[in-house]
């Protein structure tokens, strides 16, 4: 996500989401924004904010950013529910009015980033995919109506291709073949997250604790 699809957006002459590091901005950059958003997902936020006012981010293909980032597994759940819960609220409250401005402004940055951040978290995307599926295999079998099957069947193989291309090019070294086995089971222990979500259960923003 880091890298591959903001390659993408930059090869198309888009511009990419802000990340949390190897971040660069002119100073006046932050006299057209909030930074006190007080958002869980700020970085998502502000690079949205950035487009709005005309300063979509950019990825830099060609810089290195290196560190090293010992966090305990305590840690990771806080920063993965932040962020993850942040993301999500982004989605409901923001994207909606922000696509409608892009459009009538025609700020095609801005629409981009909208529609990328419109893109749910992996395990949430993939659990909303086998939800489809299962619907639209018992519709097909109690009303013989197959075309929403066959879409269902079409957008999660899309899916699955997606992410094993991306695994292939740019994922072998981080994430070995049988731990990508395992992501079905990865999205299920999600599955807890999201319900604190949708009962609309508070979280801070905590800084996430070090080893």
């Amino acid at each position: 996500k880091n890298y591959l699809r903001a390659l993408g957006f930059y090869n198309v002459g888009l511009p990419c989401q802000l990340m949390g590091t190897g971040m660069a901005f002119p100073w006046d950059a932050f006299s057209k924004v909030d930074l006190n958003s007080g958002e869980l997902a700020e970085d998502l936020v502000l690079g949205l904010d950035l487009a709005r006012a005309g300063i979509p981010p950019m990825f830099c293909p060609t810089a290195r950013v290196t560190s090293r980032f010992p966090v305990s597994e305590e840690g990771s759940q806080t920063q993965r529910a932040r962020w993850e819960t942040g993301h999500l609220t982004t989605i409901t409250r923001r994207v909606p009015l922000l696509l409608s401005e892009a459009i009538t402004s025609r700020n095609w940055p801005l629409f981009a980033l909208a529609l990328d951040a419109a893109v749910p978290p992996l395990a949430l995307h993939a659990m909303a995919l086998a939800v489809f599926g299962v619907a639209s295999l018992i519709w097909a079998l109690l009303t013989g109506v197959t075309s929403p099957l066959i879409l269902a069947a079409a957008i999660a193989a899309a899916f699955t291709i997606a992410v094993a291309l991306a695994w292939q090019s740019v994922g072998r070294d981080n994430i070995t073949l049988i731990e990508l086995a395992r992501a079905p089971a990865y999205a299920i222990s999600k599955l807890s997250l999201y319900a604190q979500i949708l009962k609309g259960k508070h979280i801070s923003w905590i800084r996430s604790k070090r080893d």
